[in-house]
C-alpha cells in the first residue's frame, strides 16, 4: 500500500492519496489534482475503483472533482467511482450532479454519491475501513 501526502497548505490544497492493489482513494480533491497526480509519477488509467472522500465543501478541499471525473471520463475509465462527504457538503452534491446531468450519456464507469452520517463506516476491503466524524 502506498500512502502520499499529496499537499498540505490552508487556503491551496489539502489532498491525501493512498493506492492498493484493490483500490484507489483519495481524500480531498482540491483544485489541480490532475496535474499533483501527474508530478508524483502516477500513471493512467487507473485500473481499480475509486474512493474519493471530502472533508468539507471549501474549494481547497473539492475543487478538483468535476475536472477529475471529466479526466477519467476522456481516459474511459470504466471502475467504480464512489464520492462520499457529509451532509454539510453541498457544493460537492450540486458538482456531482452538474457532472452526471451534463455527461449523463457518456459516463463509462458507474458513480454513486454517498451522503455520510457520523461515526457511519465505509467499507473499502475486509481490512480497511473509513469512519466519518461531525466537525
Amino acid at each position: 500500500m502506498e500512502k502520499y501526502v499529496l499537499f498540505s497548505i490552508a487556503g491551496i490544497a489539502t489532498q491525501i492519496l493512498v493506492i492498493d492493489d484493490k483500490f484507489f482513494l483519495l481524500m480531498d480533491i482540491g483544485d489541480g489534482i490532475i496535474s499533483v497526480l501527474l508530478r508524483i509519477g502516477l500513471r493512467f488509467p487507473i485500473n481499480k475503483p475509486i474512493f474519493i472522500f471530502i472533508t468539507h465543501e471549501h474549494f481547497d478541499h473539492c475543487g478538483g472533482l468535476f475536472s477529475f471525473l471529466r479526466f477519467l471520463r476522456m481516459l474511459n475509465h470504466i471502475h467504480p467511482v464512489t464520492i462520499c462527504s457529509s451532509k454539510q457538503c453541498e457544493k460537492v452534491d450540486s458538482l456531482f450532479k452538474s457532472f452526471r446531468t451534463v455527461y449523463s450519456s457518456t459516463i463509462p464507469f458507474s458513480m454513486e454519491y454517498r451522503t455520510l452520517k457520523a461515526q457511519e463506516n465505509v467499507v473499502i476491503t475486509d481490512k480497511i475501513h473509513i469512519r466519518s466524524y461531525q466537525m
